[in-house]
């Protein structure tokens, strides 16, 4: 629980958000007040290469989490509200944009994440808990729905089957000289 781990060692917070300060400044840049995401579809057949980079996405999120975080701690609530507020946009964005699994599973992560610093800060400040109610809504029905991913995933398994069939060889003899033990087991 990341509410637990930042608000137990704030100064270790604020070195972590040094050492990453330069990658912050990017998530600032990129997700303005109408970021939209949206997951393109892989491009390559190769399982080890078609995956996008998902890592960079739970970061921002951290990143304004924390950010909320240490400002709540040092008593600016509206830079904490501001900030909680940007994480919500920009996790109901990925959920909104994920197609493939992996994407909507990295997503619900960071939805996981949001709530729980949410409602982490709300139960510790109760005169938060106005302004963070809002943020606590229910996510869309649409991020469980499993239609979402079965057509990204169906996709690429079509796609990784055709590829694998393009570059398949007919057996030889010396193959199946080499499957004849096997028959006797």
């Amino acid at each position: 629980n990341c509410y637990s781990k930042w608000t137990a060692d704030l100064k270790g917070l604020t070195a972590a958000r040094a050492v990453f300060a330069a990658h912050g400044a990017r998530c600032d840049e990129l997700a303005g007040e109408h970021f939209e995401y949206e997951e393109k579809p892989p491009k390559f057949t190769d399982p080890a290469t078609a995956l996008p980079a998902f890592q960079g996405l739970a970061t921002c999120a951290n990143w304004w989490l924390s950010k909320g975080v240490l400002a709540w701690a040092q008593g600016n609530k509206v830079l904490a509200i501001a900030s909680f507020m940007q994480t919500d946009r920009y996790q109901r964005a990925l959920l909104a944009g994920s197609h493939s699994l992996i994407g909507l599973l990295v997503s619900h992560s960071v939805a996981r994440r949001c709530l729980q610093v949410f409602t982490g800060v709300a139960l510790h400040d109760p005169s938060m808990s106005a302004a963070l109610l809002p943020l606590l809504a229910p996510l869309p029905d649409a991020a469980a729905a499993a239609k979402r991913w079965m057509v990204a995933e169906s996709a690429f398994q079509r796609s990784v089957i055709d590829d694998v069939s393009r570059s398949a060889t007919l057996p030889t003899d010396e193959d199946a000289s080499l499957l004849a033990p096997l028959t006797h087991l």
